[in-house]
């Protein structure tokens, strides 16, 4: 049985984006700089110079959604972003190797969000 340090799930977002290259460049650089792993990109022209993209990251357990998606929507590109409804594996378990890696970002954010409210 994995234990909590090793299990990961499934982050699903969507977001409108002014500049497709340049939104899609940029969080997906903060996602890596974050230690996520990526398990889907979806990318769709909505007209008007819009895109939406739909994005699946692995993230630790413990991980603070609302957080991520705060740090996502900070570039100029990204217009809107919000959870992405699903069928119902919202919260998807997942247990890989990379899982264990990713667990060391939960503990960080949270020294983060310590060192924030101090």
């Amino acid at each position: 049985m994995p234990d909590e340090q090793s299990t990961a799930r499934t982050l699903r977002l969507s977001t409108v984006l002014v500049d497709p290259f340049d939104g899609v460049i940029r969080i997906l650089c903060d996602a890596q700089r974050f230690g996520l792993a990526l398990r889907a990109l979806h990318l769709e022209p909505l007209g008007d110079d819009r895109s939406r993209m739909d994005l699946e990251l692995l993230v630790p357990a413990g991980s603070d959604a609302d957080l991520l998606r705060t740090r996502f929507a900070r570039h100029g590109a990204v217009i809107s972003i919000a959870p992405t409804p699903s069928g119902g594996d919202a919260d998807e378990q997942a247990s890989t190797p990379a899982a264990a890696a990713l667990a060391a970002l939960s503990e960080a954010m949270a020294g983060v969000r310590t060192a924030a409210a101090g």
